[in-house]
């Protein structure tokens, strides 16, 4: 079964809230943000108004679903445009996968799959970061050829991120 990179549109919706509801009954915090503000805010926002949120912000970040099928395994946000501490602090990108989806590969394809991307909004190298204690995630972007560059306080959370960096030429 094929696995693709999809822009949320509302065939997405019944997936989409599928998966939230799951995730939030499995605990844990959802990532990425975006799909997290959604996830917070189900109850005061419908699926399409929070499609039209994200037109909105997609200059700054835009959302991809994972999907085999019509199964949603998880989703990842790309800030090509993210510079200085920000970038350093939350990178070009933020991906989550569903709980019951996870240690099956479903992250190494998602950035393999988002990469590309990436360079085609004129990102040379990607900045790639994760809360130090994250080694899954962190096994997920070495894996991707990431090579690791630091380390940087989060402001928001106290906590530390490591830095990834992954070249995105073609040589």
């Amino acid at each position: 079964m094929s696995i693709t990179l999809e822009i949320p549109s509302l065939a997405h919706k019944k997936a989409c809230e599928e998966m939230i509801a799951k995730w939030m009954r499995f605990g844990g915090e959802i990532h990425p943000g975006l799909l997290r503000r959604y996830s917070e805010r189900q109850g005061v926002v419908r699926y399409e108004q929070w499609l039209e949120q994200l037109v909105e912000t997609e200059d700054e970040q835009q959302l991809y679903f994972l999907m085999q099928e019509q199964r949603m395994l998880g989703a990842i946000a790309l800030r090509p445009h993210e510079q200085g501490e920000s970038l350093l602090v939350n990178g070009h990108c933020g991906y989550g996968i569903r709980p019951s989806e996870r240690r099956k590969g479903y992250a190494v394809q998602m950035l393999r799959l988002a990469l590309p991307l990436l360079r085609g909004k004129g990102v040379c190298t990607a900045v790639i970061t994760c809360d130090q204690n994250n080694l899954a995630s962190a096994s997920t972007i070495l894996r991707c050829k990431g090579i690791e560059a630091g380390e940087i306080l989060d402001p928001d959370t106290g906590g530390i991120n490591r830095i990834f960096k992954i070249c995105l030429s073609d040589g």
